[in-house]
């Protein structure tokens, strides 16, 4: 259930948009998803694939699957350290990998090889591959566009705090957890759970000392898996918005959270970041109720309901 405070900015923000469309914003692009992730239709070394849309990684990557079923000619270009949120490991690294995404033809470098899925979805896009658009995701609804940065000025609609890393582009979400405790995730579409967040955090607040049942599983990483415990979390804030019974998860005892804001960076929770510590992941099961609108570029967004479009 949501419970809402703000639902008419997301309509003037929208028609803002329209009145620009023709010049700035592509049309509507459907998108699936898989387990959490935002997969789009691409074609990639001449293959028709799919590609994963990752804020929550600051670098582009290509599927070890991909490279091991299609073979493709690719240009090696070195090797290069990973880091995901359980650990970190040393991939290799490819130039000049031809891919057409929302209609463009590209030539994109330095994709890492990882292991993130099967050889159809193909590719992993980074915060950073928006940097230069304004980026609409409707989850409801299941559609994705581009916006010109010209056409409109998000700062004048933003309703979430929000703050960008310089080195990585992520962008830094407040979130209020159980009306407890304020703190700032990583925006991150590549996370299939609601949230993840430090054990400190959990262990502070009684979460996980009789307040909430926990279950233990195992979590996927980019780099290497992790048990992780997880409950439902009766309320989270994010903006005007107030969405109940969220996955919450956090590493088991003894286990660290990493989060990822520099490629090769030792960097863990508690890092800052412009002034503000950092201390998780805000994924798929909060976003999957909103319209997101987002400059990565200037650290601006917008959440609303699609209904207010």
């Amino acid at each position: 259930m949501i419970l809402t405070r703000i639902r008419t900015c997301l309509a003037l923000l929208c028609l803002a948009v329209s009145s620009h469309a023709n010049a700035g914003a592509t049309e509507w692009m459907p998108f699936t998803v898989d387990d959490g992730h935002i997969l789009v239709d691409i074609t990639m070394a001449g293959h028709p694939v799919k590609a994963i849309l990752d804020t929550g990684a600051e670098y582009n990557g290509i599927s070890h699957a991909f490279i091991k079923h299609y073979q493709p000619d690719l240009v090696r270009a070195g090797r290069t350290r990973i880091k995901g949120p359980f650990g970190e490991d040393i991939r290799d690294r490819y130039n000049a990998v031809d891919v057409k995404i929302f209609g463009v033809d590209l030539e994109l470098d330095k994709l890492v090889d990882l292991d993130f899925g099967s050889s159809e979805n193909a590719l992993l896009l980074g915060a950073g591959f928006f940097d230069d658009f304004i980026t609409q995701v409707d989850y409801p609804n299941q559609r994705i566009r581009l916006i010109d940065r010209d056409s409109i000025n998000i700062a004048e609609y933003r309703n979430v705090r929000v703050e960008q890393d310089a080195k990585s582009y992520m962008l830094l979400v407040n979130v209020t957890l159980n009306k407890q405790e304020d703190v700032w995730l990583i925006l991150d579409t590549g996370l299939n759970g609601g949230i993840m967040v430090e054990r400190r955090i959990a262990r502070n607040n009684n979460w996980l000392n009789g307040d909430f049942k926990t279950v233990t599983t195992d979590s996927v990483g980019v780099a290497r898996d992790q048990d992780i415990e997880s409950f439902l979390m009766p309320s989270v804030i994010l903006g005007p918005y107030e969405v109940e019974n969220v996955i919450v998860s956090t590493p088991v005892e003894g286990q660290d959270l990493h989060i990822n804001t520099d490629v090769g960076a030792k960097e863990q929770t508690g890092t800052r970041i412009r002034g503000n510590k950092v201390h998780g992941l805000l994924g798929y099961d909060v976003l999957k109720h909103f319209v997101l609108t987002i400059d990565y570029e200037r650290g601006y967004m917008h959440i609303g309901l699609p209904e207010d479009i």
